[in-house]
């Protein structure tokens, strides 16, 4: 969808936005399934108590996408206090992905690190932790643009939005460490690269919700 937009051809634009709004409908429809709490114990398909059957970070990746394309895709609006606007419904899906992700508390470090307790490979569990952190600053990122004013007033029912202080995990780690080219070239970089921020105890950490200062003056650091 964002690649047909990107592509610049009115005829591709066109069909984008004929794909955007099924996505939206589709989003709407499955909102039940998507935003629900998992059950501790809740198993998939296989029987497996996977990282992907606890919290869907694709499907969540992917409702964030159409968040964005909505204000790719609109022409910009700024509001009195600067934010970007987003329309009723776009609000309402991007509140509802921000509260499920709230109320799960996907963004705590040591939930992320338990998510993948049964994945014996090094790579995939630091790569699905990496992938919920960039994921969470993407979605601050959003909302910060968005502004409060069009997200709601804070005693609405659709007002959620996602505020430093919920990030609670170490700032993304070092880019060099994606070329590693073997899971014993990603462990011996990771024990280069190691910092004290990797501590379960936000007290002694560098995470991003004690790091507001940074994200403020730079948010571009962590791409």
């Amino acid at each position: 969808m964002i690649g047909l937009w990107v592509s610049g051809s009115p005829a591709a634009q066109d069909g984008a936005r004929n794909l955007h709004s099924k996505l939206k409908l589709a989003i709407s429809a499955q909102q039940d399934n998507w935003a629900r709490s998992p059950v501790e114990g809740e198993q998939d398909n296989e029987g497996l108590d996977s990282p992907s059957s606890r919290w869907p970070i694709a499907t969540y990746q992917g409702i964030l996408l159409c968040v964005i394309f909505s204000l790719l895709s609109t022409p910009i609006g700024l509001e009195l206090n600067l934010g970007l606007v987003l329309s009723v419904s776009d609000r309402q899906i991007f509140s509802a992905l921000v509260a499920t992700c709230l109320r799960n508390n996907i963004f705590y470090y040591p939930n992320m690190l338990t998510r993948y307790r049964n994945v014996e490979s090094l790579t995939c569990m630091w790569v699905g932790v990496e992938e919920i952190k960039r994921f969470g600053l993407a979605l601050y990122k959003v909302s910060r643009l968005c502004g409060r004013g069009s997200l709601g007033e804070p005693d609405e029912p659709d007002s959620v939005v996602l505020r430093l202080s919920d990030l609670q995990f170490p700032m993304p780690d070092d880019k060099n460490l994606w070329g590693a080219s073997s899971n014993p070239e990603l462990a011996q970089r990771l024990l280069i690269y190691s910092r004290r921020d990797r501590s379960d105890d936000p007290s002694v950490t560098n995470w991003v919700s004690q790091s507001g200062m940074l994200l403020e003056t730079d948010e571009n650091w962590w791409n």
